[in-house]
């Protein structure tokens, strides 16, 4: 079940809390910070590199060759604009990603069993379930996840139980 793979912001905090204090891990946390602020698949994000940040009034981040061979952008929060300033692209592997992801949230979920049962790929689907929910039209998250069809990106709002305003006003 996708909604299992979300993550709210506490939650994601206690994922990079959790992450291991070394070099690598540190290039992990910021990846994963990518993913859940920008909506990136994994290998996308690893193979960002310093000149496809843009840093002006906003965090702007190129991603060329996604998946399907689509060129994109996306965007990061403001309060991103240090870490951006002075990333030199990764070194950790997709390898690396997953493994670690899985440890650190399997010792995650034995102090609390009800933290959700995500990987690094449930970033993404945070990404889209925080956007939808906090009022991003599915036009403009189509756009940004480089999604070519709407039914995709519905897939990764898991916003489908919530009852719209909209409807809410008609007596849903």
């Amino acid at each position: 079940d996708y909604k299992q793979r979300v993550l709210n912001k506490q939650q994601f905090d206690t994922l990079l809390e959790c992450l291991p204090r070394t070099r690598k891990a540190n290039e992990l946390r910021l990846a994963c910070k990518i993913a859940y602020y920008g909506g990136l698949r994994r290998d996308e994000v690893l193979a960002l590199r310093p000149e496809d940040i843009e840093i002006a009034g906003a965090i702007i981040v190129n991603i060329y060759d996604g998946k399907g061979g689509k060129n994109r952008e996306s965007f990061l929060p403001k309060d991103m604009r240090e870490e951006m300033l002075h990333f030199q692209g990764f070194s950790i592997t997709s390898n690396y990603v997953s493994v670690t992801m899985f440890v650190t949230i399997q010792e995650i979920r034995d102090a609390l069993p009800k933290f959700p049962k995500t990987d690094f790929h449930g970033l993404r689907h945070s990404f889209a379930t925080s956007a939808i929910r906090s009022g991003v039209d599915i036009a403009t998250l189509q756009k940004l996840l480089g999604h070519s069809n709407t039914s995709t990106t519905m897939i990764y709002t898991h916003a489908e139980d919530d009852v719209p305003e909209a409807l809410k006003k008609l007596g849903y």
